[in-house]
């Protein structure tokens, strides 16, 4: 274009100087001013042409973007999910003990019917528990448990207290909210957990019904199942909310039925199918620690 350029105004200035210098008639005149005319109007479009391209050419850098100020862009974000990733990794904790308190709701009609005289009819239920983490979510925990309720026979008005110690060793799994997204203040601290496991039931019973066995004691083993969400705080601290369900059935009898003669019936306890089971909802507070 530079060179067109150039050219266009080297032969306009010899026209000029030929116009100039060399006499001509009239109509040799009249045509040097319109070959002149011609270039000059030539010069003007090529000018104009070339301020359009680089007009077009500035908006064009405008509008395509820096594909290698993008890349570095992109990578400096993967750089930096990858470092929080791992960053939350590193801040999971090998061990973590957990007290948990909650509400026990047993399963069988009878207990239920027992505590109901004392306007609740489930009660207390207090939990320590200590567990490990020995592969990415998955968590073995231990933990021990106990329940205390007094009642009502139901044959009588005498008194009657149910206990109900457990050891439980579940497996269990924690899915972080922040997997598969970018971490943020709250995701990276949530996980919510599912597990399963065995319990051992210590079943006591105290009667002051005459007509029936005073003092009850069986030992069994049942299942259960966790569900629950827990939040970090503090780096090392956490909560749980959480909902357990228990399962066991005493399948033998194993109360001595009352005697006929003296005119009083046995307990609905004392011959049938007793089921230790039920839902536990509640809320833990923890600590985590190498």
């Amino acid at each position: 274009m530079k060179k067109r350029l150039f050219l266009h105004a080297t032969i306009g200035l010899v026209y000029c100087f030929n116009f100039s210098t060399v006499s001509c008639n009239r109509k040799e005149i009249q045509n040097i001013q319109a070959r002149r005319d011609k270039i000059l109007q030539k010069m003007k479009r090529d000018v104009a042409s070339i301020y359009n391209k680089m007009e077009m050419t500035k908006q064009k850098r405008q509008t395509i973007p820096d594909i290698p100020h993008q890349i570095c862009i992109e990578t400096k974000k993967i750089a930096s999910k990858k470092i929080k990733s791992e960053d939350c990794q590193e801040a999971k904790r090998d061990w973590a003990i957990a007290i948990k308190n909650g509400y026990f709701y047993p399963q069988d009609k009878t207990l239920r019917a027992i505590f109901d005289c004392r306007g609740n009819k489930g009660g207390y239920w207090f939990e320590g528990a200590v567990r490990y983490n020995f592969w990415k979510g998955m968590n073995v925990e231990a933990s021990g448990s106990y329940f205390k309720k007094e009642g009502k026979a139901l044959c009588s008005n005498e008194c009657t207290q149910v206990s109900m110690p457990t050891c439980a060793f579940v497996l269990k799994y924690f899915f972080d909210c922040a997997n598969g997204c970018e971490c943020s203040k709250f995701s990276d601290k949530a996980s919510f957990f599912v597990g399963g496991g065995l319990r051992l039931f210590f079943y006591k019973e105290k009667n002051n019904f005459l007509f029936v066995k005073q003092c009850l004691k069986e030992k069994r083993v049942g299942g259960t199942i966790n569900l629950g969400f827990s939040c970090t705080f503090c780096k090392k601290y956490f909560i749980d909310l959480f909902f357990d369900y228990n399962f066991k059935t005493l399948k033998d009898c194993y109360n001595v039925c009352c005697d006929n003669t003296y005119g009083i019936y046995c307990c609905p306890s004392s011959f049938c199918k007793l089921d230790l089971g039920g839902a536990v909802v509640g809320i833990g507070l923890g600590c985590s620690f190498k």
